[in-house]
């Protein structure tokens, strides 16, 4: 390991505030692989995923139409996950979230109203952490989504976004 490598390796273990050499060698080991992935033309870099929230009274309410919109290859994992305060503190408000790469939620941006990170203000658990949550206001003007039959007969997009029933039930 070079004197650059072992002065990063000092710098990420002071920051995690351990002097541990347990944790000091996983770090060194870590970054001594990750250099060899480099070197050999194997290293991934790693995906990152963001966590959207499925709203049941939402534009989009499942997996299935999380899909549709961001052209999914296949249907996200959903999960249940607890809306988090800005004090840190978990809620007992139960939220699904399903999530999508970078380009996926790209995509999202270009057919619908997103707020995402620190404008919406809603954090969930996500891969057991706190992340700011994509949230779907509305579908932008033209965009519309294949409708699941368990929203009920005369369900359709309004096209604010919000999914109801017509005055004249269609």
């Amino acid at each position: 390991m070079s004197a650059l490598h072992r002065k990063i390796v000092k710098s990420i273990a002071g920051r995690t505030g351990s002097s541990d050499d347990e944790e000091d060698e996983v770090i060194r080991q870590r970054w001594q692989a990750a250099m060899r992935d480099i070197a050999a033309g194997t290293f991934k870099q790693p995906v990152i995923r963001v966590p959207v929230i499925l709203n049941p009274n939402g534009p989009v309410s499942s997996a299935e139409e999380l899909q549709q919109l961001a052209e999914l290859e296949s249907v996200p994992e959903t999960v249940e996950s607890v809306v988090v305060r800005e004090n840190g503190v978990k809620t007992e408000r139960p939220v699904k979230i399903s999530h999508v790469g970078l380009e996926e939620h790209r995509r999202l941006e270009e057919r619908a109203n997103v707020i995402r990170d620190t404008e919406c203000c809603i954090r969930v658990m996500f891969e057991g952490k706190e992340r700011y949550a994509t949230v779907i206001q509305s579908l932008k003007e033209g965009v519309s989504l294949r409708r699941d039959a368990s929203r009920g007969p005369g369900s359709h997009d309004r096209g604010d976004g919000k999914v109801g029933e017509s005055e004249d039930g269609r």
